[in-house]
Formats: C-alpha cells, structure tokens, sequence
C-alpha cells in the first residue's frame, strides 16, 4: 500500500498510525483519545495472556478488535528503544499478507506510546471477523461419536485446514505460534491470528513450518486421532516432491517436538 493511504496522528506521548479510509469510523471510536479506548465500559474481553489484552469494541454497528500490548519486564525495556514496537510489526505484516491474498484480520490502526524513546504501551486495531468461529471452538464439534454426516465433515475439514496452511508455507508465512486458538472458521476458509511471531519469508525454512505444524499438533484435542493427523500430513504435502519423499522424516520430527513440549 502507498504511504499516502495511512495517515500518522500525535497526541501528546502517543504516535498513532491509521489507514485513511477508516479515519472517521476510528475518530468515531476515540483513536483521538487514545487512553480512554482502554476505559471503555462496553469493551468486551475476549482474552487475557501473559502478552496482551485483547478486547471487542462496538462502533458504527460493527465491532473492531482492540489488542492491548503488555510491557515487557523493567530488565527488557531497552529493546523497544530504537526498533518498531510489537503493534507496529504486526501492523506493517497484517497489511503485507493482507495485499498478497493471506487471510487475516485486517489492521485498521496502531498506537505508540512513548516517553524518551521507552516504549510505555501500545495497541492495535484490527477488524472483527464476524460470523467467524475459532478454532478451538468449531473442533469441539467433532467429538466422538459422530455421524456418517460428521465423520465426512471432519474429513473434509481436515483437508481444507491443510490446503490452507500449505498455501500460506508456500506463499512463504510462517506463524510461530500456530494454534487453535489463533485460527478463525468463516465460511469453508480460514484466517489467521495473533501473528506477532510470524515471519514472511520469499521462501518458509524447514524448521519454521515444521514448528508450525508441531504446535497446531500439540494444540488440538486428543479426539482428532493419528488417523486424522496423517490425512492433514498427507494434504499438506501433496504436490510438493520434497515434502512427500521426506514426510516421514518430518512427522517424527514434529511428534518430537510435540511431546517435548507437552512434556
């Protein structure tokens, strides 16, 4: 996107970046105000981490997403000091894979607030994915015992997940922390979250999808079974020599990682 789609607002301590086409509906929401966002009566949480706060807002009859950055420890706020904060880099990725055809929220705005170059908070303003389920949720309807009905669901599921994921590997978007919980349902497609981790490379390095893999592995119930697993590996694969010569190789490497981590 040019620049001369964005539009950059200070306010006192606060650096504010926001795409212009949505400049009244984010003026409309307090963008002016940035610190009165997170006082909000009406804001709904919807998850609360060890990073970020992460809350639903209503305006104009719709709903945007307010991510809310927690600050680093006083030990590790030096490296917000001459680099983009959190926001900024998710801000800047969501827009890139958003103009390559990559399915995910789109970044509406962001927000820095700094004294002295210290990074003191920050946020980012995405749109909501309406009539979205998340992953972890839609999963939840695929246990046992299911109909002939369910089991073709489950199946077709399982291949639409892998195909979309292998498009964004080959499109060369690594998450970094792929899991249920950071995968929205919407329709039969499928969009990604929360990709502050994420890399985008011209091409996905081995170790960066196979992480990947093995953290959306660890993440999902134990009723999606092996079989199921070996199906989404055998998808993900398909059209791709190397991949399908070395799978084998692979799984045990991402079965590795997985009980690593679970521990």
């Amino acid at each position: 996107m040019a620049k001369s789609d964005f539009l950059t607002l200070k306010r006192g301590e606060w650096r504010i970046k926001l795409k212009r086409e949505y400049q009244g509906l984010l003026l409309k929401l307090g963008l002016e105000d940035p610190d009165s966002l997170f006082k909000r009566e009406e804001a709904r949480l919807l998850d609360d981490s060890q990073r970020s706060n992460i809350f639903s807002l209503r305006v104009n009859g719709g709903r945007v997403v307010l991510k809310e950055y927690k600050p680093r420890g006083i030990g590790k706020a030096w490296i917000d000091l001459y680099r983009p904060s959190k926001a900024m880099r998710e801000f800047v990725l969501g827009n890139r894979l958003s103009k390559m055809g990559i399915p995910v929220a789109e970044p509406l705005a962001i927000g820095e607030k700094r004294n002295l170059r210290l990074l003191k908070k920050c946020f980012l303003i995405t749109e909501e994915l309406s009539l979205g389920t998340n992953l972890s949720h839609y999963v939840n309807s695929l246990r046992p015992s299911l109909s002939k009905g369910k089991i073709r669901e489950k199946r077709n599921f399982i291949s639409r997940l892998a195909k979309s994921i292998r498009d964004i590997h080959n499109k060369g978007f690594t998450h970094g922390d792929l899991n249920t919980s950071h995968i929205m349902v919407k329709g039969n497609g499928f969009y990604y979250l929360d990709f502050e981790n994420a890399r985008l490379k011209r091409r996905a390095s081995d170790f960066r999808w196979i992480k990947d893999l093995a953290r959306l592995n660890e993440s999902m119930p134990p009723y999606i079974t092996r079989t199921d697993k070996l199906r989404f590996y055998k998808e993900y694969a398909k059209g791709n020599g190397a991949k399908e010569k070395k799978m084998r190789r692979y799984l045990r490497r991402i079965e590795r990682r997985t009980i690593k981590k679970k521990g």
